[in-house]
């Protein structure tokens, strides 16, 4: 199981070291994810600073949605999965608001 106290540590850990939040939140999940850290960074760069710098959709909160397409995921041969996974997504942004 996830220890969600470590990972908002390690998150922490690497935004105090200069990554964005959206960075910061993959990399501290990047072994859920089965993805190496450059990977992490790389995918959730442009989403830090709101999008990148617009100040629009929190990067934390975009962080999250690129772990949760990993924790759950869309599938083609699944057609309820596309509806689980937005509502998984509704429901992290829900609980940051």
């Amino acid at each position: 199981m996830v220890d969600v106290q470590e990972r908002e540590a390690l998150a922490r850990r690497f935004h105090s070291e200069g990554y964005n939040c959206s960075q910061s939140v993959v990399l501290a999940y990047a072994d859920v994810c089965g993805i190496d850290l450059e990977t992490a960074a790389r995918l959730s760069f442009p989403f830090g600073g709101g999008l990148s710098g617009l100040r629009e959709v929190c990067g934390c909160v975009t962080g999250a949605a690129i772990v949760s397409s990993f924790v759950c995921p869309y599938d083609s041969q699944n057609p309820k999965s596309a509806a689980e996974s937005r509502a998984f997504v509704k429901n992290i942004a829900n609980r940051f608001r």
